[in-house]
């Protein structure tokens, strides 16, 4: 199963992936899919935590549904109190709902420590 997303790129992102993908005589899907493949990062080595809230919620990132949140930047959780968060799912709707049920369990998660 697959989807289409639709994105507006600038075009300092745009023309180097252009140039790429002429040089290598790749389509630039093909590439732009890659490099989402390849910066998607794998549950193994996030926060005990984390890992036990994306799944206790059934938030985590389910290959068979194409949809789920993945986290970045989680090395700035423990410094900084701060996560990047991206949600994807089948429509936009759902991309919204799943965003913001993602912020209120974050929410009443972390309340305890405040």
């Amino acid at each position: 199963m697959s989807q289409t997303v639709t994105l507006t790129l600038p075009d300092s992102f745009f023309q180097p992936i252009k140039r790429t993908a002429q040089a290598t005589n790749q389509p630039i899907e093909e590439l732009l899919v890659q490099a989402l493949q390849a910066s998607l990062p794998p549950l193994e080595g996030l926060p005990e935590d984390l890992i036990e809230i994306l799944t206790y919620n059934k938030l985590h990132y389910n290959h068979a549904s194409e949809s789920g949140v993945l986290f970045h930047l989680i090395g700035a959780l423990s410094e900084f109190g701060k996560v990047g968060v991206t949600a994807i799912a089948n429509s936009r709707e759902e991309v919204d709902d799943l965003y913001v049920r993602t912020l209120e369990v974050l929410d009443r998660e972390t309340v305890y420590g405040r």
